[in-house]
């Protein structure tokens, strides 16, 4: 049967969100978009300054109106960098990259009139500096745990107004240890925007070092993508795809959610504060195991066997068998690699799931969901919620409230005669009423749920945890299972803390925020 996406499609799609590694690795990027017309660099004297925002900078600007000041908005990400680096170099080696991307001198204002724009500063406009932290003289054995805590403070941090929203810190732990904190704006990246990123910034770099100039190939703004896929959506590609969407939506219940905190008595803060707190897992190996044997035999993909799972639990658990939860794609098909900017653009999911249906059977339907999605996932958001939800509280997400995430994990690799390897940085927030990202290493599957604070009570995510982990763990065991009859409870505990999860990753540590 054909689902209008193949599998393989829907993996690119999936796997762009994680691509770490191999962005590092890879060959320079082509400036070709994928599927259409080449996107063509304009002239280095380009005259443009000012330029409206792209369709998901739209998007995402309206929901930085309705938030309250702060980091809820912000991607950050980090690098464990073992070697003889030289700070000065990689300073430099910025000044370069943001001197070939425009969207990264891009600070942003409204009109007299309120409508919200970019501004695109020259190469030479905008100070650009590494910032510098060193926490050698703290005890050694309280260096990571301090440097962590500067992660946090610049991923916290507010950016300046009329500035591009963007920082870049180096913190240095010891001769040859070091670790990069990187926070961004929501409006200026995305997690695959940070990958080519930091893959340019260690290319040029490299390049430094030896006194050569980086081969990179010419860079696209962000604002010629965006200019492209307006006129795309002009031809009626936009009608098709939200019709696609009102019939996929049409009945569907309120967005799929945790029961909240007994002190709220069922409603809802106000003014959200969007503090945030993570909740971590780990699966045993043999789950690891066969979580990836029975997607291979069903021909999925891993993200769709668990998402069946995240689904039986939340239902077990709201008693609903008609749930909508969203989830990240990358929405690259049609861009250059070497693209920067906002891209990922969130999918809607709508499953509904049968007690007496197998979980294999589940699994099928659940296969033909994220299929039929993919293939209509050039709808903007904003243009579903203004479509489907045209009343609603700004304050909250429409259409969905739970996002869900699967990516690789990404082993430590070197480049420019250093090992670098991702790691953690804890914003202490969510934009969401909670993420689920789970990641696939050689060490074993495991994943967090990052929440709201102000909607749930600890104890009610560890039990999500538990309920999910067991039910997923039981069904790849046995996926002729019937979803009624999945065990939702074990003498296995899933649940454990930060320092369980690092002193069993070891060295790697957890990855870093991918939004």
């Amino acid at each position: 049967m054909d689902f209008g996406v193949t599998l393989e499609q829907a993996q690119r799609s999936i796997d762009l969100l994680a691509g770490v590694q191999e962005s590092y690795r890879g060959e320079p990027a082509d400036s070709t978009a994928a599927g259409g017309a080449p996107l063509v660099a304009p002239a280095a004297a380009s005259p443009v300054t000012t330029a409206p925002l792209g369709i998901d900078q739209e998007r995402m600007y309206r929901v930085q109106k309705a938030l309250p000041p702060g980091p809820a908005n912000y991607v950050t990400t980090g690098l464990r960098i073992r070697g003889p680096l030289r700070p000065e170099l990689l300073e430099q080696a910025l000044r370069t990259v943001v001197g070939r991307h425009e969207v990264l001198r891009t600070a942003f204002g409204e009109s007299a009139s309120g409508e919200p724009f970019q501004r695109i500063g020259a190469p030479d406009e905008f100070p650009v500096a590494l910032e510098r932290f060193d926490v050698t003289d703290v005890a050694p054995a309280e260096r990571v745990r301090a440097a962590r805590a500067v992660r946090t403070e610049l991923a916290r941090r507010p950016f300046a107004a009329g500035l591009p929203p963007m920082r870049l810190a180096l913190i240095t732990l010891g001769a040859e240890e070091f670790q990069l904190a990187a926070v961004k704006n929501h409006m200026i990246t995305d997690w695959v925007s940070f990958t080519v990123f930091l893959k340019e910034l260690f290319t040029v770099y490299g390049a430094l070092l030896q006194g050569r100039t980086a081969d990179l190939p010419p860079s696209v703004p962000y604002r010629v993508f965006a200019e492209q896929e307006r006129a795309r959506l002009r031809d009626g590609l936009l009608d098709d795809q939200l019709a696609y969407w009102e019939r996929e939506l049409a009945g569907a219940p309120a967005p799929a959610t945790f029961p909240l905190k007994e002190s709220l008595g069922g409603e809802r803060p106000a003014v959200p504060s969007f503090a945030g707190h993570r909740a971590w897992m780990l699966f045993p190996d043999r789950t690891t195991a066969q979580l990836n044997a029975l997607s291979r035999a069903e021909r999925v993909t891993p993200f769709m066997t668990a998402y069946t799972a995240l689904a039986a639990s939340l239902g077990r658990t709201t008693g609903e068998g008609d749930l909508v939860l969203g989830s990240p794609t990358a929405n690259r098909d049609r861009s250059p690699d070497n693209l920067l900017g906002l891209l990922l653009r969130p999918m809607l999911l709508r499953t509904r799931l049968r007690p007496e249906q197998t979980f294999r059977d589940a699994l099928a339907d659940v296969r033909r969901t994220v299929s039929g999605a993919l293939s209509h996932a050039e709808a903007p958001y904003q243009s579903l919620v203004d479509r489907l939800a045209p009343e609603r509280d700004i304050s909250w997400t429409p259409l969905f409230r739970l996002r869900y995430l699967f990516l690789p994990w990404n082993d430590p690799f070197e480049m420019s005669g250093l090992q670098l390897n991702p790691i953690d940085t804890d914003p202490q927030t969510s934009l969401y009423d909670s993420t689920l990202t789970l990641w696939d290493s050689r060490l074993g599957a495991f994943g967090r749920f990052e929440y709201a604070l102000d909607l749930f009570d600890h104890d009610t995510v560890v039990q999500a945890i538990e309920t999910f982990a067991t039910m997923l763990s039981a069904a790849v065991a046995d996926p002729d299972t019937r979803i009624g009859d999945l065990p939702d409870t074990s003498a296995h505990r899933y649940h454990v803390d930060v320092d369980e999860l690092e002193a069993h990753l070891g060295s790697e540590g957890p990855p870093q925020d991918r939004r």
